[in-house]
């Protein structure tokens, strides 16, 4: 009896696991002869102009850190601005004097005749006079002032200067959470970036037009 009681369900199990399993990888009859659409993968454009309004939109972490940074950045480009403007000073005080030296020695004269005429002295005075004059237009054309900036703001002084009275600003600053006033610092080191890349661009071809003009000069006062 027990046998045949524990054999029952045995020979059910069995027959049971010998029944065809079900083909995993068979469509449905209602989906057969249907295609699905492809899925379109995401445009890496988009994808970049996400992450980069991410990063427009990212929070300061670390506050103390970033207005730490934002500080010395922005000492390190108007030290950079300020030595600019020092050696313009001193190129074109140079400049110009050895201009005024060769105008007493009547360097000017001698080739403002035909080209045909110059001799060695004459193309050396033009030389030197040309390079001077234009390495002292380039040195202006350094601590030349750049206003340019944006008219809203908290640390430009065209910005501040926006503002009808000066408690309005002194409000507007007081309202203000920390990582705003540390993002408008770091802005404004790029605006002095760009001053500072501008008055660099200008002293660059003003050392070497100067340099041109100094030494045709020299040669020529030595041969003269």
């Amino acid at each position: 009896m027990e046998s045949a009681i524990v054999g029952g369900p045995m020979s059910e199990q069995t027959q049971v696991s010998k029944e065809p399993a079900q083909p995993t990888g068979v469509l449905p009859p209602e989906l057969e002869g249907k295609t699905l659409p492809p899925v379109e993968a995401e445009p890496a454009d988009a994808a970049e102009a996400v992450v980069a309004h991410d990063v427009g939109r990212a929070k300061v972490s670390d506050p103390a850190a970033a207005a730490a940074f934002g500080a010395d950045i922005h000492a390190y480009v108007r030290e950079y601005i300020a030595l600019a403007d020092q050696k313009a000073g001193v190129l074109f005080t140079v400049m110009a004097g050895m201009l005024a030296y060769l105008q007493v020695q009547d360097a000017t004269r001698r080739w403002m005749v035909s080209p045909r005429g110059w001799g060695f002295l004459e193309l050396l005075s033009f030389v030197a006079v040309a390079g001077l004059t234009l390495g002292a237009a380039l040195a202006l054309g350094v601590v030349v002032p750049r206003t340019r900036g944006s008219k809203q703001g908290f640390v430009f002084w065209g910005a501040i200067a926006e503002y009808r009275r000066a408690r309005e600003y002194a409000n507007r600053i007081a309202v203000c959470e920390a990582p705003v006033l540390i993002r408008a610092k770091l802005e404004h080191c790029h605006d002095l970036a760009v001053v500072c890349r501008s008055k660099y661009w200008f002293l660059d071809r003003c050392i070497w037009c100067g340099a041109t003009g100094l030494g045709a000069a020299v040669v020529y006062i030595a041969l003269s």
